[in-house]
C-alpha cells in the first residue's frame, strides 16, 4: 500500500523533492488520493517536463452483468484494473473512478508517440471475453492527454483526456485518441 510522505515541519519550500506516495507496483487509489497525488506531481514539473493522463472505459459490462451476473461483472473489474497497471512503471498511477472507467497518470521522459503507443497497446491488450461460449467481449477505449509545462492543472489534464475519450468512444470499439498541448485533436486509431 501506499505510504504517505509528510513535509518536514519549518520548510518553506512549496516543492518537495519526496513524492507524497512510494509504490511497488502501480496501484489502484481511489479518486482523492489521485487527484491529491496528480496535483502533487504538476507542481513539481518544469516547463519542459511531460505528464499524460489516460482515461480508459470498457464497453459491455452492461451485457456482462445482464448474462453473467453482478459478481462476474465485479470479477471482470478487478481483472481489468489488474492488466491496466501492467501496462505502466511503478511511478505511475492507476485508479478508479466510475463503474467502468479508470484513470492512469504517467510523468517523466517519454515522448507523444510514446503515449500513443501506450494508448494502442492498452486497447489491444486490455480484451475480455468471457462466458460458457464468450458471450460476452468487453473492449477499452482509451482517450489520453499529453501536456507539458509547469502551469498545467488536474482539471485541464481531467477535461482533455475526457474529450479524447469521448473521441475515441465516437470511433467505435477499441479505439484510442490522444490530445496533446499543440493541438486539441491529435491521434486517433481504432484497434483491429
Amino acid at each position: 500500500m501506499s505510504e504517505r510522505m509528510r513535509p518536514e515541519a519549518g520548510k518553506r519550500s512549496t516543492k518537495s523533492l519526496t513524492p507524497k506516495y512510494r509504490h511497488k507496483q502501480p496501484e489502484l487509489l481511489d479518486g482523492p488520493s489521485i487527484r491529491e497525488h496528480i496535483t502533487w506531481c504538476l507542481e513539481q514539473m518544469s516547463e519542459k517536463d511531460l505528464c499524460a493522463v489516460f482515461m480508459i472505459e470498457f464497453d459491455d459490462t452492461y451485457n456482462a452483468k445482464e448474462k453473467l451476473g453482478q459478481k462476474e461483472k465485479a470479477h471482470l473489474a478487478h481483472c481489468a484494473g489488474q492488466r491496466l497497471s501492467a501496462f505502466f512503471k511503478a511511478s505511475d498511477l492507476v485508479s478508479r473512478i466510475g463503474e467502468k472507467e479508470f484513470l492512469a497518470f504517467m510523468s517523466g521522459r517519454f515522448s507523444v508517440k510514446d503515449a500513443t503507443e501506450k494508448a494502442r497497446e492498452i486497447c489491444e491488450g486490455v480484451r475480455f471475453e468471457t462466458g460458457e461460449k464468450s458471450e460476452v467481449c468487453v473492449t477499452a477505449c482509451v482517450g489520453a492527454y499529453v501536456a507539458s509545462g509547469d502551469e498545467i492543472t488536474f482539471e485541464k489534464l481531467f477535461g482533455q483526456a475526457a474529450a479524447a475519450l469521448y473521441e475515441a468512444k465516437n470511433n467505435g470499439r477499441g479505439s484510442s485518441c490522444v490530445f496533446t498541448d499543440q493541438s486539441e485533436a491529435g491521434a486517433s486509431d481504432r484497434a483491429g
